[in-house]
């Protein structure tokens, strides 16, 4: 597992939703325009989550698609 993933992902965070979003920075267009985005975007209230799962999964689309967080 390598931290090297996280160069191709973008973090925001909404004050409004008190939720952090990951997405592709091919992507980036898509996000902030409510567009089909190419790569999923996670959402989460704790960045460290979306963080250990992008890692932890490095990259396997299979992995990405399997994350699915409630909070």
């Amino acid at each position: 597992m390598t931290a090297e993933i996280l160069y191709d992902w973008v973090f925001h965070y909404n004050h409004f939703t008190n939720q952090w979003a990951a997405y592709h920075r091919d992507d980036h267009r898509a996000y902030f325009n409510a567009e089909t985005s190419v790569h999923p975007i996670f959402k989460h209230k704790d960045v460290k989550v979306l963080v250990k799962h992008l890692v932890k999964s490095n990259g396997d689309p299979a992995l990405l698609m399997s994350f699915s967080p409630k909070k």
